[in-house]
């Protein structure tokens, strides 16, 4: 009877995985055309949006270059989020990038050198990371229009927040911060008991209760995340994968661009490497660098757009003198507060490894394996710094 049992179980298992499996069919180009209205160097986050909206018109002709390979290869990682902190140490997924040493952080690491975990996939960071729905200080964006970035006050950005966003939760949809026909969906993050027990200790505190994704981020929330059913919606997932058989699209991986190609001051095409083969595609309209904040200086310098006195030195001729690579910014994480409880009411090893903890989660795509990164509620708070812009810490509850 048991043998029959496993048997059964393995059968749904394996009919479940080829589904979803199937529901992952990347449509990737060997070869490049010589001209396109539009070429996207990158296919991560933004690259994919970009790729699914300008590729809408018919009439215009795009190419999307991603340097890393097609997400199909690693599905089985890549859509669970019980697996996103192993994705981290996976080079063939992650560009395997440290800082220099560091002055005033990364103090306790070898050589006071952080590691930069960026996706080398398509989907890009969107593929490889704890999929937590955080858009941001609103404080950021209006102070970056305060200093002379047009259009980027968080009211500015909130309708294309909106107009992505494909948010389940009712309560959330109804409050005129969230949008419920995008793209990209966004689902509760199952609480526990302990979960709860921060939130309303937040509250107790006189903290409130918020959606921090809406008016206000100061307070305490349980985690919404990008997953659907259990499963990572990355933004080639969302925004790429049910465009790729457009006719106007072309997505070429393991895609390595050399060179912004620029005439007159102009940026009119790209050589890039693949296969150990090289390649040049010209544009007609724009080429847009979407290749993440390290990625996009790296390539700007290299076709010669940078500080004068770093590019000289690596023998790169200057096309424009730009301080293009500073003031890289990210955020730092500090891990502390650990706590041993004496009931086993957290997350533990014996559940995440437990049999039926597996077939919760591929039969019904719920239970402990659904926790991108195990983070269950969040809570934002702003120090008060005269004379400065207003920043928000975050403490996340992990369990």
């Amino acid at each position: 009877m048991a043998s029959l049992w496993i048997a059964v179980i393995g059968t749904i298992l394996a009919v479940y995985g080829y589904y979803w499996q199937a529901t992952f069919r990347e449509k990737i180009q060997d070869k490049a055309d010589e001209v396109y209205d539009y070429i996207i160097v990158g296919g991560g986050s933004a690259g994919c949006v970009l790729a699914n909206r300008l590729s809408d018109d018919p009439s215009v002709k795009v190419l999307l270059l991603e340097a890393g390979e097609g997400q199909s290869k690693f599905s089985s990682l890549v859509d669970e989020p019980h697996a996103a902190l192993s994705l981290r140490t996976n080079r063939r997924v992650v560009w395997n990038d440290s800082t220099v040493p560091q002055k005033h952080s990364c103090q306790s690491m070898l050589n006071k050198q952080c590691h930069l975990a960026t996706g080398k996939i398509l989907g890009g960071s969107s593929s490889i990371d704890c999929m937590l729905y955080i858009r941001g200080s609103r404080h950021d964006y209006d102070n970056w229009e305060s200093l002379g970035c047009a259009g980027w006050s968080y009211d500015n950005v909130l309708p294309y927040f909106m107009k992505s966003e494909n948010n389940i939760n009712k309560e959330f949809t109804s409050s005129g911060y969230h949008g419920f026909n995008g793209e990209l969906t966004v689902s509760d993050v199952r609480t526990t008991s302990l979960s709860e027990a921060f939130v309303v200790a937040g509250k107790e505190m006189g903290f409130p209760g918020l959606d921090i994704n809406a008016e206000d981020q100061e307070g305490f929330m349980h985690t919404q995340a990008t997953t659907s059913r259990g499963r990572r919606i990355s933004s080639a997932r969302a925004f790429l994968l049910p465009v790729m058989s457009r006719p106007n699209l072309h997505v070429i991986t393991e895609a390595h661009v050399q060179k912004i190609l620029i005439e007159n001051k102009r940026a009119v095409g790209v050589s890039f490497l693949r296969n150990g083969s090289a390649f040049v595609s010209n544009a007609n309209r724009e080429v847009i660098v979407a290749a993440g904040a390290v990625g996009s200086a790296q390539l700007l310098m290299l076709s010669g757009i940078g500080p004068r006195a770093h590019l000289e030195q690596m023998k790169i001729p200057v096309i424009s003198d730009r301080p293009v690579g500073s003031n890289l910014q990210d955020h730092l994480g500090v891990v502390g507060l650990e706590y041993l409880m004496r009931e086993p009411i957290a997350i533990t090893e014996f559940k995440v490894q437990s049999f039926w903890t597996s077939m919760d989660y591929f039969l019904f795509g719920t239970g402990y394996l659904s926790s991108p990164c195990f983070v269950k509620a969040r809570h934002f708070f702003g120090p008060k710094i005269s004379g400065r812009p207003k920043s928000l810490l975050k403490l996340s509850y992990i369990s």
